[in-house]
């Protein structure tokens, strides 16, 4: 039987989700280069430490509520010519601790992400190949095995590999710390039109393939696709960058922007 995570319960406002503090060993942060942007604290447990953390449990009470598991889902990219591999980093929530049960959990979610890409598949460069990277767990490091069929592009020529697509997902909150960004690219020429803005297909399809997957995470009821971010905004006068070791929550995708300008890492905040 696998190991329970320690948790305590904090009370539940009506009618609204019931926080689950949940104890992880202490963490340094090390910083991953994303395509597109710099995701933080990736976990490097240090042994004898531990510290809190918070999460939310969207469906209130759900039985024993150490089942549930926040894990980082990175999808890598690589791609002709220089600055490959790239990768994109989600993250999910699954709601059952059996493993097997976790598994088919992880499956059905990543499921629908390798979906999102596949529909978008026409706008990588041929020889482009999204591929799943390793499933970790992000409060404890456990590594799970989940499966994704690689993604290949079918597009021809490219477009400069600075620029890609900025997918911005939404959750219940507006604020910095509530929101997550999919840079998509690189992309080829038939992406970018003559002024140098995305082409309009570009744009509808990532739209629709975006919609399509907060559709199909909304309807599993066994776990979401979402952000995993700081639980509370950042306090005055706090160092910056933030300390890694501060609160987190997972809040689950609920809504999705597609603008028509390019992005491009301008800075290791993006």
């Amino acid at each position: 039987m696998p190991a329970r995570r320690p948790v305590s319960l904090a009370p539940r406002a009506a009618n609204g989700p019931r926080a689950v503090s949940v104890n992880r060993p202490n963490s340094t942060q090390t910083n991953a280069l994303i395509l597109g942007r710099v995701v933080h604290s990736r976990p490097q447990l240090r042994a004898g430490q531990f510290t809190s953390e918070s999460v939310t449990v969207s469906t209130g009470e759900c039985g024993t509520l150490s089942d549930m598991a926040i894990f980082r889902v990175p999808v890598n990219i690589a791609f002709p010519g220089a600055g490959s591999p790239g990768v994109n980093v989600w993250h999910i929530k699954t709601n059952d601790a059996n493993l097997s049960t976790e598994l088919t959990q992880a499956n059905a979610l990543i499921g629908y992400i390798r979906t999102f890409y596949d529909s978008l598949k026409t706008y990588y460069p041929t020889a482009t190949v999204l591929s799943l990277g390793t499933v970790t767990e992000e409060l404890t490091s456990r590594e799970i095995t989940p499966t994704m069929a690689s993604v290949t592009g079918l597009g021809t020529g490219s477009a400069p590999q600075l620029l890609a697509l900025v997918v911005t997902w939404r959750t219940n909150i507006a604020s910095r710390r509530g929101r997550g960004r999919t840079f998509v690219g690189p992309l080829t020429t038939s992406a970018m039109q003559s002024d140098g803005t995305p082409a309009a297909t570009l744009i509808t399809t990532a739209q629709d393939a975006a919609t399509a997957l907060i559709a199909s995470s909304t309807a599993y009821l066994n776990g979401q696709i979402g952000v995993w971010g700081y639980e509370d905004a950042k306090t005055p006068g706090k160092e910056n960058p933030r300390d890694p070791t501060d609160p987190r929550i997972f809040r689950e995708f609920t809504g999705r922007s597609v603008r028509d300008l390019f992005g491009s890492l301008r800075s290791r905040r993006d």
